[in-house]
């Protein structure tokens, strides 16, 4: 906008000066001794005045040029960071697939684990009741030494207390009670009584 401005500036000062130069030469014409000397000085800062303007107007085109040269390699920057961008999302995409697939294969494995874990607490509880079961029919109830309306078990490795009152179908809190445990922990070889339905 300045720059459009300057250059009406110039145009108009130049056709100034040339009106200017053809006034006074006419005038020159009637009186060549009196306005010649004026026309002159007037002729030479209108010149002066034009060179002003061209120099405004070269400055103005180098500004402009510059000012084209910035835009271009911003230009240039704008669409390089959009592309980076573009990549960027696409790459977040894929992640979150990605993650999302772990989480479902995680999931999966979570799964398989409790349903090994429960086939395991199972067999556990199967292997437990045969033991029992066969010492119960070696052994069966020896008076005495064992309470009355009771079991008396041996504690085999990796037996629990859910796994033995599950066998003997009997509630854990009962077995707890008999033996007066304070919590579920017991050991490899320990003797319990578990109590008769």
């Amino acid at each position: 906008m300045k720059y459009r401005s300057i250059i009406k500036q110039c145009t108009g000062m130049v056709i100034v000066a040339g009106m200017i130069t053809a006034v006074n030469g006419c005038k020159s014409i009637q009186y060549p001794g009196q306005y010649n000397e004026r026309l002159q000085q007037d002729v030479q800062l209108a010149r002066q005045e034009a060179t002003a303007c061209r120099r405004q107007i070269a400055a103005l085109k180098r500004r402009n040029d510059l000012l084209q040269q910035d835009y271009s390699t911003l230009a240039t920057r704008f669409n390089d960071v959009e592309q980076k961008l573009r990549q960027q999302q696409q790459a977040n995409v894929i992640l979150t697939r990605q993650l999302s697939q772990l989480n479902q294969m995680l999931q999966q494995e979570i799964n398989n684990r409790h349903h090994a874990m429960q086939i395991m607490a199972h067999d556990i509880a199967v292997q437990t009741a045969k033991v029992i079961n066969r010492s119960r029919r070696a052994s069966g109830s020896t008076p005495g030494s064992v309470p009355a309306n009771c079991y008396q078990y041996k504690v085999q490795r990796g037996a629990t207390l859910s796994a033995i009152a599950k066998a003997y179908k009997v509630k854990i809190s009962d077995i707890r009670r008999v033996n007066h445990l304070k919590n579920d922990h017991i050991r490899a070889g320990q003797i319990l009584y578990i109590p008769k339905k």
